[in-house]
């Protein structure tokens, strides 16, 4: 086993572009993303056994290497950023697994105004009993961030069971205004819709809301006089009480996910093959529906 020392040589050599810091037995690797924060990963110097891009042993240095590169593309600028735990290290915010602990039965997703196919889930929004209005509102009068929907995640992709909008009406604050659920949904999917939101307005310094929901705290917003906020450095969500959560619901017998889904289906990540899967099963593995997501 190489010594920590010859690993971060190697690891600084093999990536010449990055700012590569040490921290005892670890590398931290620094990005900025697209925002003004800067934010390091934790990288073990000490654990080169295994690849990081896929769970498969590491022979040498070279092939540890190489599965680092892999990983920085395909984890680390792939939405690392939204699931990790997050602390304030030594001028910059440790982004650190494990990650946010989702309610996997459902799937949140939050699209920007501009993403025009996204918009053809309207009327599936409006069938599902949600109101879709306040999001189209928001996207004409160009006030929009971003509108969060979320469905159940089984074989037909449906029905949607809440929705948010992120608006920004001034300079560095986003606001979630509008927040609905179907009757009946899980404190989990609450949480996640609220998380969801918060993250897709990182671009603002803070995000505001008048809402009142108990996993507002979670998701690490704070009274501030009429209002709560949460800061986007999201340095005050709180892992522990959101995996908490999710143990105590899962924990239940309910009738989401696979308790709905007798078949065990579930769509696949990618919205290519989700939009593939729907075509090929339609809303309850009969008629086909032709619209994407």
């Amino acid at each position: 086993m190489p010594h920590p020392d010859e690993v971060f040589a190697a690891l600084v050599a093999a990536f010449p572009g990055l700012e590569v810091r040490r921290a005892g037995d670890e590398a931290v690797l620094m990005f900025r993303w697209d925002e003004a924060q800067l934010y390091g990963v934790p990288l073990s110097l000490t654990s080169i056994d295994r690849r990081l891009d896929w769970d498969r042993p590491a022979h040498d240095l070279s092939e540890w290497l190489e599965s680092v590169g892999l990983w920085l593309m395909e984890d680390v600028e792939n939405g690392f950023i939204h699931r990790a735990r997050r602390r304030l290290a030594d001028g910059y915010v440790e982004l650190r697994g494990p990650g946010w602990p989702s309610d996997l039965r459902f799937w949140v997703e939050a699209v920007g105004p501009r993403d025009h196919d996204a918009w053809l889930r309207v009327p599936f929004v409006q069938r599902d009993g949600l109101n879709p209005a306040p999001a189209v509102e928001r996207r004409d009068a160009k006030t929009l961030v971003a509108w969060v929907t979320a469905y159940e995640n089984n074989s037909s992709g449906s029905p949607y069971l809440a929705q948010a909008t992120v608006i920004q009406t001034r300079p560095a604050v986003a606001e979630i205004d509008h927040i609905e659920f179907a009757a009946g949904v899980p404190d989990t999917l609450i949480l996640d819709v609220v998380r969801t939101a918060t993250h897709a307005a990182a671009g603002a310094a803070s995000v505001i809301t008048r809402l009142s929901l108990p996993q507002l705290a979670v998701a690490g917003f704070r009274p501030q006089g009429d209002h709560q906020a949460v800061d986007t450095t999201f340095l005050d969500e709180d892992h522990d009480a959101a995996q908490a959560l999710l143990d105590d619901e899962l924990a239940k017998r309910g009738r989401w996910g696979r308790d709905r889904d007798e078949a065990g289906r579930y769509l696949p990540t990618t919205r290519v093959g989700r939009l593939g899967h729907r075509l090929r099963h339609g809303p309850n593995g009969t008629k086909k529906r032709t619209f994407a997501d």
